[in-house]
């Protein structure tokens, strides 16, 4: 997808990114944009293999990603640093109303992706913990399998991942609290899907 992501040094120009069928992507803050250059299936295919990398790193769990997915309108222009449009807002929307590290669709980008290549190698519906005024609230959405892709192997036996190797205490904050609900939901999702931990 992505060859050492975010490692890459040189960026390639957009051409050469749409003959090599991989995607765009650019980083503020804590946020990290992945599109595609190609409005088709490879586009699509291209966005879900560099996302689900992300999600199955060498690294996990240390890193975790939330992400959201949109498809529509979406305005880039590299050399201005301008980025704009109703995917990009959508997309923002769902990442942040969701209460685990994963990577789910919009009804819209749903509808793009749904094949059966797709759908049987590397998409799921699951449904996904949302934020809201009642615990255990959840939506149910087409995400990212990322537990097919190359990943550690964690044990289901207790403790569990979070607390045993990862340095995860009981919390003491709310922030804490709402960061430990996140990885225990994650980890659920990890432990319903996988065949291999």
């Amino acid at each position: 997808s992505i060859p050492q992501f975010p490692n890459v040094v040189v960026q390639t120009n957009e051409l050469d990114i749409i003959k090599q069928g991989l995607v765009e992507y650019f980083a503020f803050s804590d946020t990290i944009v992945i599109y595609s250059l190609i409005d088709s299936y490879d586009g699509y295919r291209n966005v879900i293999f560099a996302v689900s990398r992300l999600l199955a790193h060498k690294e996990w769990p240390n890193l975790r990603f939330r992400i959201g997915i949109d498809y529509g309108e979406f305005y880039w222009d590299v050399e201005k640093n301008i980025y704009v449009g109703r995917a990009l807002i959508e997309a923002h929307k769902l990442e942040k109303r969701q209460d685990w590290c994963g990577a789910a669709f919009t009804t819209a980008a749903a509808l793009k992706v749904d094949c059966p290549e797709l759908n049987e190698n590397f998409l799921t519906r699951y449904d996904v913990p949302v934020k809201g005024s009642q615990l255990c609230q959840t939506e149910s959405l087409m995400v990212i399998d990322w537990t097919k892709f190359t990943h550690k192997r964690v044990d289901r036996e207790p403790p569990v991942w979070l607390t045993r190797e990862y340095g995860f205490a009981i919390p003491a904050t709310e922030e804490q609290k709402k960061i430990e609900r996140k990885l225990a939901n994650t980890e659920r999702f990890h432990f319903e899907k996988c065949e291999r931990c």
